[in-house]
């Protein structure tokens, strides 16, 4: 899903729910690691005027792509992760990371160290099904979600 498709997609929440959403897990199927994710997470920020909390769900992919691939894309990720954290209404950026991306573990880690930020967290989802719907509707099911299960990043 590329990043125009998921603007797409939020573009048409009605403007009540754009002006009154605060929290926001977008799943990262692709996008996060690809150079117009910066650009995704401006407009994504633009058009939900009250998000406090956001959160990116790095668990599931499609298209082929796998951890290896994506770790050439780690410096977009940073960079989206940045600009989340350049709007001072932010309280909370959160990764949920598992499934394929678990490999990515350490240099996930790095960034978020190196960023320095007390609003960040991350849930690190070492269930060998965390990607899959089945464990996602199990979620659900118990009040498990990115804003419960999140932790903040040891040494920000």
């Amino acid at each position: 899903m590329s990043p125009s498709t998921h603007m797409a997609t939020l573009r048409n929440m009605s403007q009540v729910a754009q002006n009154h959403t605060t929290h926001l897990t977008v799943s990262c199927l692709t996008p996060i690691f690809e150079p117009d994710s910066i650009i995704w997470c401006q407009e994504t920020f633009e058009n939900f005027k009250a998000l406090t909390h956001f959160g990116l769900s790095v668990v599931r992919c499609i298209g082929g792509y796998s951890a290896e691939d994506m770790a050439s894309g780690l410096n977009s990720f940073e960079q989206t992760v940045r600009t989340a954290l350049s709007y001072s209404r932010v309280r909370c950026v959160a990764i949920h990371l598992g499934g394929v991306f678990s490999p990515l573990l350490p240099n996930i880690q790095h960034i978020l160290r190196s960023l320095q930020d007390q609003r960040l967290r991350i849930w690190y989802d070492d269930r060998p099904n965390s990607g899959e719907f089945s464990a996602m509707a199990g979620d659900t099911r118990h009040g498990r979600s990115i804003w419960t299960e999140s932790r903040c990043v040891e040494g920000s």
